[in-house]
């Protein structure tokens, strides 16, 4: 991808989260008491009360706020995906031509991401969420402007029987526990990146057919289990200044691809044996690690690089406010004031 078409992508996400009109809070925890326009315990309902440009806040919750249709621009901002007690749960979303320019971050999706219309859908942001699935049923639509951020991403796309057509897309400092399919591979960029074989080898699929090549740069694949295959890539995959490394010492194959750091100890900071350890997983690299600068054009390898993009293990969005109170009178007379001190900020 060329540099002017990052910059492009990389701008929508300061454009539209400027432009919300009016905010509207989701929250069934028990006890909430609805406001139209204001306060819903239904996420559809929620959905269906704003207007093009509004913000969602999706409250915390045990309970997941389920199945939504959208087909308005919105924005979803949720509190963590991994956060104790503080997860904002969605099970499946169905998304829509008309619902182009949205934005959804700091949520768990429990099911689906999914797009059935026959129609493009453009400039959609996934940041800070935790995703089981982004799945992909066009046969003649697609998706133009594609952003994927921060995420913890089980699988994305589908076999070719599904096609799976994101064009300009942006997928970076994300990681990956399943299976990848990329359709239109030479408008995709894909860097930055973890990858895990975890129970079974990871499929990392071109499903363009033809013979560009889909490249994948500056990303490291991890192997964390005794029992875990390698990594399956099909023909036409390069990889660019990527590192594979098993802690338990076994042998991964050489990857297709240039500049290569093969069964290297990346030297993070901490990786437990789990899939994924939002609170014990710490991805930085230690001084003197082998994938400092070892990547495209002398930037790091692994999640953390030079656009200085900060990676969230418990996917709290950035700047989401806050109010705590810090002192309360304790007791006072009939008719007298309550002295109350709040303190206000944004994480």
């Amino acid at each position: 991808m060329k540099p002017k078409q990052l910059l492009t992508l990389l701008t929508i996400l300061t454009t539209f989260i400027g432009y919300a009109q009016n905010t509207i809070t989701v929250d069934n925890n028990l006890g909430v008491v609805e406001v139209p326009n204001l306060i819903y315990a239904n996420l559809q309902d929620a959905i269906d009360a704003a207007v093009n440009g509004d913000t969602l806040y999706i409250q915390p919750s045990a309970t997941s706020y389920g199945d939504a249709i959208l087909n308005k621009q919105l924005s979803f901002i949720g509190r963590s995906h991994s956060e104790n007690n503080k997860i904002s749960y969605v099970d499946n979303i169905e998304i829509y031509p008309n619902a182009s320019g949205s934005i959804f971050s700091g949520l768990y999706f429990t099911d689906k991401i999914y797009f059935t219309d026959e129609n493009t859908v453009n400039n959609l942001i996934f940041k800070n969420n935790y995703i089981n699935w982004i799945d992909f049923d066009f046969t003649t639509g697609g998706i133009n402007n594609f952003i994927l951020t921060g995420n913890v991403v089980n699988i994305l796309g589908a076999p070719s029987s599904i096609t799976s057509p994101i064009q300009n897309g942006v997928i970076t400092n994300n990681i990956f526990l399943d299976d990848i399919y990329i359709f239109y591979p030479e408008t995709v960029t894909i860097k930055n990146n973890i990858f895990f074989c975890y129970t079974s080898q990871i499929l990392i699929t071109n499903e363009s057919g033809n013979n560009t090549e889909l490249v994948i740069e500056n990303s490291i694949i991890l192997k964390l289990n005794a029992n875990s295959g390698d990594v399956s890539a099909n023909d036409n995959i390069q990889f660019t200044n990527c590192l594979t490394y098993s802690p338990n010492g076994d042998i991964f194959n050489v990857l297709a691809g240039s500049g290569n750091l093969s069964n290297i100890n990346p030297q993070f900071v901490n990786v437990t044996d789990n899939v994924f350890d939002a609170y014990n997983d710490d991805y930085h690299l230690q001084a003197g690690s082998p994938a400092i600068g070892a990547g495209t054009d002398g930037e790091d390898i692994g999640l953390y690089n030079s656009s200085g993009y900060l990676f969230n293990m418990l996917g709290i969005t950035y700047g989401l406010p806050s109010v705590n109170i810090t002192n309360i009178t304790q007791t006072v007379q009939e008719g007298e004031p309550l002295q109350v001190t709040i303190q206000a900020s944004s994480n």
